[in-house]
């Protein structure tokens, strides 16, 4: 009877010796060979990134900041080439003039080269858009449009704005 015994615990053992081989395979980022987890195609290798590092994820790269009358909001830039464009020619801080009851509007000194207008059809609240290729644009209502914009990014949660002009400032 003791040799039954002893023969189930050290079967046990070694089960629960696989159960937790796999498991640590599973939880830890380097313990698969990278390549069969990509299917053999070396450009769907899984990359693993270092989160608490202090440099800066594509994320951070897309997002400005933006006061509008001393609210903080952040855009979420889908145009890069041109936002950076636009924020060069931006002065520190400027009024942004309200317009129709649904948006802030600022013409720029000069027209923007990376300007693509485009018919856009629905326009969303927290849309940020460049009207032809000198007018940087805020929408703070949601409505359909005949008109062409090239789109800039988006604010999500844009607050209660007002319909008066507004002080603004962008920052990276």
């Amino acid at each position: 009877m003791n040799k039954k015994r002893l023969i189930v615990a050290i079967v046990l053992v070694i089960a629960e010796i696989i159960v937790m081989a796999f498991i640590i395979k599973l939880m830890h980022p380097r313990a698969y060979d990278p390549v069969s987890v990509g299917g053999g195609d070396p450009s769907k290798i899984p990359t693993i990134t270092n989160t608490n590092a202090n440099t800066n994820t594509k994320e951070e790269e897309n997002v400005m900041k933006i006061n509008i009358n001393s609210e903080k909001y952040v855009i979420n830039v889908e145009n890069e080439a041109l936002m950076e464009e636009i924020y060069n020619a931006l002065p520190e801080t400027f009024t942004m003039n309200e317009l129709n009851g649904n948006e802030k509007y600022y013409y720029l000194n000069s027209t923007m080269k990376n300007a693509n207008s485009e018919a856009v059809g629905q326009v969303q609240k927290g849309d940020v858009m460049l009207f032809e290729s000198d007018c940087l644009v805020i929408f703070y209502d949601s409505f359909e449009t005949e008109f062409r914009y090239t789109k800039i990014g988006h604010i999500d949660n844009l607050g209660d704005i007002g319909s008066s002009n507004v002080e603004v400032s962008i920052t990276k």
